[in-house]
């Protein structure tokens, strides 16, 4: 970049109010050449289309082997794509999984574009889209560079065929975040977005940017009129100036310096033949060679290092333990007179050197430490001798075991441990009981993770009303995966590998310690989900949770207390119980039976679906209610 000295400082300060915006924010301008699809509708404006690098965010853009995507039909990555949220229209790109350049619109994943210098905003429906709406929404941008909240301005089209959604009436001087959307959280689809600009006044005489030997001059203001840019010590070739009117109906004229120490001269002549404007640009050379030896930026694989610092001379970075590839380094110079070499590293682990060499010969060589990581080992299942499986938490290494309070403590099933993580020819991490209770596992790295078990003592709930409604604060319950309101208890599918380790992490369990009762009640959250189901060890002939918003029942035993275990089995997608209810309606409390002659001389029986009680000839409720 030229280094400039300006003039008009005054005149500076006053034309800053876009400054603050983002750096992403696309002027407007007037000379444009339209899509074949707004060729036959007349419009003058800017437009984008698959390619475009102005676009602020890509929320649904998804990287591939084939490049990267705009989708709108996806809910979530599909199996071997990885998700990135802001990589779109680097490389390339197209708008849509189809041949047509078409992008996709849901409430949930929106386009969002910043424009300034913009009166109207319009898109253009696909024609062969659905009777779908599709929202467009503007926004704001204040000073200080963030959209608001507030939608100054909506509009929509819906229904099949060709459609143009409009909005007029922008003011161009301000900045706004234009959004995209769909408006019922279905698929809609659009060709093409434009921007309409403000309408150039026929006096304008200003430019809408400077250029130096092809590259634009720093701190550039259509209201500054006068510049000094200093040249690199030793220039000997004059540079050359070219510029661009803001209005493209003005004429420009350019006359050169003739000297390096020269001034070039900017004519600007509006539309009205009358109105004039000159720039100037004064330049010089610097009377000594640069002694800047530092980096602007350091990258690995194109991908800038977050915390780079220019004075900050040495860097690790890890790669997966099975990477074969050995990063590559770029970086680029403060000083445009200054070359960079860069060593790249010829292994894993290794070392790439950067040596910056400025103008006037003084050196400054970065370092990055290439090492390789850990290798991938997980626990993923550690079943123990009452049948449940330990909640596994690898942020602290602890295998936590719920058991039956005032039942032995169970004892790990050490043969059935299962693991997952980095292999090597087949061979998987291993893992060893050891003496003092711990388990230590050993990746094909040779290098150790112990984990530490816990046991959990679930003591059963001391029933005192015939039915009760649990609310997620039971301590007799024990639900890794967690607990929301609106959805209840959660569990997970059942995967084993390295890349979700939702098993590995305990979250597919639910394990109630319940008293001797008649049933639990389960309501479903979700239909149709697999579980594998546990009461006192027993399994279950339940292997799937009924249909949404209904419920399964599991009888308990009467004499003791009960541990119950929800497993999921499920081998994609989340399940979970809405609701949990316990009854024992056959042990009535507080009720007006006796309960000492009712163990002795009553008869339970069940009519139309009640369950009643019959003592000495007469008819009995649960709750101890005569009944004719």
């Amino acid at each position: 970049m030229k280094k400039i000295n300006l003039l008009l400082l005054a005149t500076l300060l006053a034309g800053t109010c876009l400054a603050a915006t983002p750096t992403s924010v696309y002027t407007v301008g007037d000379a444009t050449t339209l899509g074949e699809t707004w060729a036959s509708k007349n419009q003058t404006a800017n437009f984008f289309v698959s390619g475009d690098t102005v676009i602020f965010q890509s929320y649904v853009c998804y990287s591939s082997t084939s490049g990267q995507e705009w989708i709108g039909y996806t809910g979530s990555g599909s199996a071997g794509k990885t998700w990135d949220a802001m990589g779109c229209f680097k490389g390339s790109t197209t708008w849509f999984t189809k041949d047509s350049k078409v992008a996709g619109t849901r409430t949930s994943r929106a386009y969002l574009f910043n424009v300034t210098n913009c009166v109207s905003v319009l898109f253009y429906g696909n024609p062969d889209d659905a009777s779908r709406s599709i929202i467009a929404n503007i926004y704001e941008i204040g000073e200080n560079g963030v959209a608001g909240t507030t939608v100054v301005k909506s509009t929509n089209i819906s229904g099949k065929g060709a459609a143009i959604g409009k909005i007029e009436g922008l003011d161009g001087s301000k900045s706004y975040q234009v959004q995209i959307l769909g408006s019922d959280g279905s698929n809609g689809l659009f060709y093409e977005i434009a921007f309409v600009a403000t309408p150039a006044a026929k006096d304008n005489a200003t430019l809408s940017a400077i250029t130096i030997n092809g590259e634009k001059l720093e701190g550039f203001a259509p209201e500054t009129t006068e510049y000094n840019v200093e040249l690199p010590f030793g220039t000997t070739v004059v540079p050359v100036v070219a510029a661009t009117p803001t209005s493209s109906k003005a004429t420009v004229s350019v006359t050169q310096a003739t000297a390096v120490n020269g001034k070039a001269t900017i004519h600007v002549v509006a539309e009205d033949g009358t109105t004039t404007k000159d720039y100037t640009v004064q330049f010089s050379v610097a009377a000594a060679a640069s002694e800047d030896a530092t980096l602007a930026s350091l990258s690995i694989d194109g991908k800038a290092i977050a915390d780079f610092k220019a004075d900050s001379l040495n860097y690790t970075y890890s790669v997966a333990y099975k990477a074969e590839a050995i990063p590559v380094i770029s970086a680029e110079a403060n000083d445009e007179t200054a070359t960079v070499v860069i060593t790249q590293a010829t292994a894993i682990p290794g070392t790439a050197t950067i040596v910056v060499t400025a103008q006037a010969g003084n050196k400054t060589t970065y370092t990055v430490e290439i090492s390789r990581a850990d290798a991938i080992k997980h626990l993923t299942v550690v079943p123990f001798s009452n049948g449940a499986k330990g909640a596994i938490n690898e942020s602290d290494l602890t295998v936590t075991v719920p058991y039956l309070n005032g039942t032995a403590v169970p004892t790990l099933v050490a043969d059935s441990i299962q693991v997952s993580g980095d292999t090597v020819t087949g061979n998987k991490p291993v893992a060893t009981y050891n003496a003092d209770g711990t388990i230590t596992l050993k990746g094909i790295d040779n290098k150790e993770a112990i984990y530490t078990v816990v046991t959990h003592p679930l003591s059963a709930i001391a029933m005192t009303e015939n039915v009760v409604t649990f609310d997620s604060t039971e301590l007799y319950i024990f639900a890794p995966y967690g607990w929301e309101a609106a959805r209840g208890w959660k569990f997970a599918k059942k995967v084993n590998d390295e890349t979700n380790m939702r098993d590995a992490s305990g979250n597919t369990r639910i394990y109630m310690a319940l008293p001797p009762a008649d049933s639990v009640q389960l309501t479903s959250g979700t239909s149709a989900r697999a579980v594998v189901i546990y009461v006192n060890g027993a399994k279950s002939s339940v292997t799937k949770t009924a249909e949404t918003g209904k419920t399964i029942t599991l009888t308990l035993s009467q004499d003791e207390n009960n541990f119950v275990a929800i497993e999921s089995n499920q081998t994609s997608g989340d399940g979970g119980f809405t609701k949990i209810q316990l009854f024992n309606p056959s042990e009535p409390i507080g009720s007006a039976l006796d309960q000492t002659q009712v163990e002795a001389k009553a008869t339970k029986v069940i009519r139309n679906g009640q369950l009643l009680i019959i003592r000495e000839g007469k008819t009995y409720t649960v709750q101890g209610v005569e009944v004719e």
